[in-house]
């Protein structure tokens, strides 16, 4: 998910040329062999604050920072040592909190082995439900086998209907169960019925004994095959449930004076509290430490070389064409590419400074991705400029694009050669080596960097990444895995870390079967397993800067990591560790991955390969489907053409219909399991998507594919795929 930063769209940044001397300086720092393996000794402190041994890390991390031999190695590696430094503060102070401290009720019983639970809330303890937008408060336990719920009121509410307590809450649906009573409405029976967003069944009715304003104690069981209702702790109504589902139970807002619960449950909800407890603590404690206590000065006080301001253009202009050229690009910013272009032309063809045009020329090519022309323009101007840094890093980073990711490193490194502590060179140096997956030549060209003196703010931030891409989350605890080619890291426990583990294998032998083998060159890939979202959002923001809202996962192709956190249900999170493990494959198996294809092809694995998703599918259609019912379809030259801004922008109806165009493809006819088989090959081979569309799916084509979305759509209306 995560690309490269885009360095040449910034306006100013870069460094002052020189420093031959503090360069040759930095290279033999570098390549001299420590006394001491920093490195392995920065592991070792890692693997002790992981592990819970405070005591030792600290120990080990303070000979470490006394040596005065090792301050050449720590300096250029600044940005782990601080970590390391913040970690052990945080942790040798921080308390855990023990499960019943993160509840509003009581915890009366809970063991985490067996995930056998028993709560007690007060009316006055509700802090722990969410209240939903219908009137009632859920419970945000996940159960997963047999439970109860018990309610008690002082006087029964007149309201027709009475309570209403809802069990096996999911997104496909709830049992709603109606203790009914005598009210000025009338006599109401209790029933319970199966509700879903289009339906209502009624499995079961009986007279009820309420009355209101009288005391009542209600109460509702739930098993694999039935649902007992309980009035004053005798059954009046036993109904037969259709399937051993378990959800979550919800109570519509009513006055009660005690609620119970007790039964089997996932330990997601009490996992997520102790998780945004550790978050929580942890941004407190970032706000206030100060590095100078846990480090020497000598580390804070390493020199740096200025930032001074850097060409904006290739060669001196006057201030009226420094006008227009800024106007230019700020079309080039707005992603008006093509009057950007238009404008050049225009300058070009009335005797505007050529250099400086063919560049903005190039630079609304890349923003078309028009990848050939806009070399092509960077070309022209080296030329003429090869010291010109924006122009050299550009074409560097197209370079790569493209999929010349040697030439592309080379690049940067003879740009860094003109310019030693040119600091975006630098960032985009190790970015590049990071999303190569060579976490170790990326740190080798940081300390690099970091010795020849460049700083930025982007290359602090790279560095931060980089420290984050070998380390990991802040847990307090932490359990690992490794099979035949995951490494699978959790603060849950490590039956989850097996049991994510195993899916990963099972859907990548799907992939590697359907789509092609890929080469993983010997490495494992790397998965976070989250125990709440606060943790999930806090890593991914750190690291990258920003959170998508409202996503149970992700993968970054930057970390070469995937990501997911536990919801209450588990077969979601499995689900979703599904859906990206396709987005990683996919990193590894083709260079450039137009978006529709990769969340569609994702989708489709999520829900209908046979092997890769079996229970669980059904919601996830219905919602999709409802999504492009509601919304209507794109014409598909809209949706393939789209850029991840557009995409995203709509992303509902863009990821329902990439995922109905992508299962179109590929359980349609004939002629379109051949279209999807050439879009794969073409794709692997490392065609550009806008070519490999042209040649696969012309225009005649798409409409003749839009005629038949619509006609799927309609006939979905009309009787709703079962699930498979």
């Amino acid at each position: 998910m995560a690309a490269l930063s885009h360095p040449w769209l910034c306006r100013l940044g870069g460094l002052t040329r020189g420093g031959a001397l503090a360069s040759v300086l930095a290279a033999t720092v570098v390549a001299q062999a420590a006394p001491v393996d920093v490195e392995a000794e920065l592991r070792r402190v890692r693997a002790d604050v992981d592990g819970g041994k405070l005591a030792a890390a600290k120990a080990r991390f303070e000979r470490l920072l006394e040596a005065e031999i090792n301050r050449d190695w720590l300096v250029v590696r600044r940005e782990k040592v601080l970590d390391e430094a913040r970690r052990i503060a945080f942790f040798t102070d921080y308390v855990p909190p023990a499960p019943r401290e993160l509840i509003a009720g009581e915890l009366r019983e809970w063991v985490p082995r067996s995930g056998r639970i028993t709560l007690g809330y007060r009316g006055d303890q509700v802090a722990d439900f969410v209240a939903t937008d219908d009137g009632a408060w859920l419970h945000p336990l996940a159960f997963t086998g047999d439970h109860a719920i018990e309610v008690k009121g002082a006087r029964y509410p007149d309201a027709e209907g009475g309570v209403r307590l809802f069990v096996g809450v999911t997104a496909a649906g709830a049992y709603s169960v109606v203790f009914g009573g005598a009210s000025p409405a009338g006599q109401v029976p209790i029933q319970v019925n199966r509700v879903t967003p289009a339906t209502a069944q009624n499995l079961g009715t009986a007279e009820s004994p309420l009355r209101a304003g009288e005391p009542w104690s209600l109460g509702v069981r739930v098993s694999a095959g039935a649902i007992a209702v309980t009035v004053a702790g005798r059954q009046v109504l036993r109904v037969t449930k259709p399937a051993a589902d378990w959800g979550q139970m919800a109570l519509a807002r009513t006055d009660f004076t005690a609620l119970g619960i007790e039964g089997q449950v996932t330990s997601a909800w009490l996992d997520g509290r102790r998780d945004r407890h550790l978050q929580a603590a942890l941004a407190t404690f970032a706000a206030t430490f100060d590095p100078r206590g846990s480090v020497p000065a000598w580390l804070l006080e390493a020199p740096r070389h200025a930032q001074t301001r850097e060409l904006a253009y290739p060669c001196a202009v006057s201030q009226a064409e420094a006008d227009r050229l800024d106007a230019a690009m700020r079309l080039i910013d707005e992603e008006r590419y093509h009057d950007a272009l238009a404008d050049a032309a225009g300058q070009l063809a009335a005797g505007g400074a050529e250099s400086a045009w063919v560049f903005v020329r190039g630079m609304a090519f890349a923003g078309q991705r028009d990848w050939a022309s806009a070399i092509a323009c960077l070309d022209e101007v080296l030329r003429q400029y090869p010291g010109f840094a924006r122009a050299g890093r550009l074409r560097a980073q197209l370079r790569w694009r493209t999929g010349h990711r040697v030439a592309a490193i080379a690049e940067l490194r003879a740009l860094i050669e003109l310019a030693p502590q040119d600091p975006v060179a630098a960032a985009d140096l190790v970015a590049m080596q990071l999303r190569s997956g060579r976490a170790d030549l990326a740190a080798r060209d940081l300390a690099a960097a970091r010795a020849r003196g460049a700083h930025s703010e982007a290359l602090d931030r790279v560095a931060a990444t980089l420290a984050k891409a070998e380390r990991g989350p802040d847990w307090s605890r932490r359990f690992e895995y490794r099979s035949a080619h995951y490494e699978v890291s959790s603060d849950i426990d490590a039956k989850t870390c097996v049991e994510v583990a195993n899916v990963l294998e099972e859907a990548l032998a799907t992939f590697a079967a359907e789509l092609g083998p890929i080469d993983l060159e010997g490495r494992a890939l790397r998965v976070f397993v989250f125990g709440g979202e606060s943790g999930y959002r806090a890593y991914y923001e750190d690291v990258l800067g920003t959170v998508r809202l409202h996503t149970t996962g992700l993968y970054s192709s930057m970390l070469k990591q995937l990501l997911v956190w536990q919801t209450g249900d588990r077969e979601r999170m499995l689900q979703t560790a599904r859906h990206e493990g396709l987005h990683q494959y996919l990193d590894f198996a083709m260079r450039d991955v137009p978006i529709w294809f990769n969340e569609g092809l994702a989708g489709y694995y999520e829900t209908e390969s046979a092997r890769g998703g079996r229970r669980g599918a059904q919601a996830t259609r219905a919602l999709r489907l409802r999504a492009l019912h509601q919304q209507g379809l794109l014409p598909l030259r809209v949706l393939l053409a789209s850029t991840e801004a557009e995409f995203h922008a709509d992303a509902a109806r863009a990821y329902a219909q990439s995922w109905a165009f992508v299962r179109a493809l590929r359980e349609g006819g004939a002629a379109d399991k051949q279209r999807f088989r050439e879009l794969l090959a073409r794709l692997r081979e490392g065609q550009l998507p806008a070519d490999v569309v042209a040649a696969v799916l012309p225009p005649a084509v798409l409409d003749e594919l839009d005629r038949t979305l619509q006609c799927w759509l309609v006939a979905q209306s009309a009787a709703p795929e079962p699930g498979r």
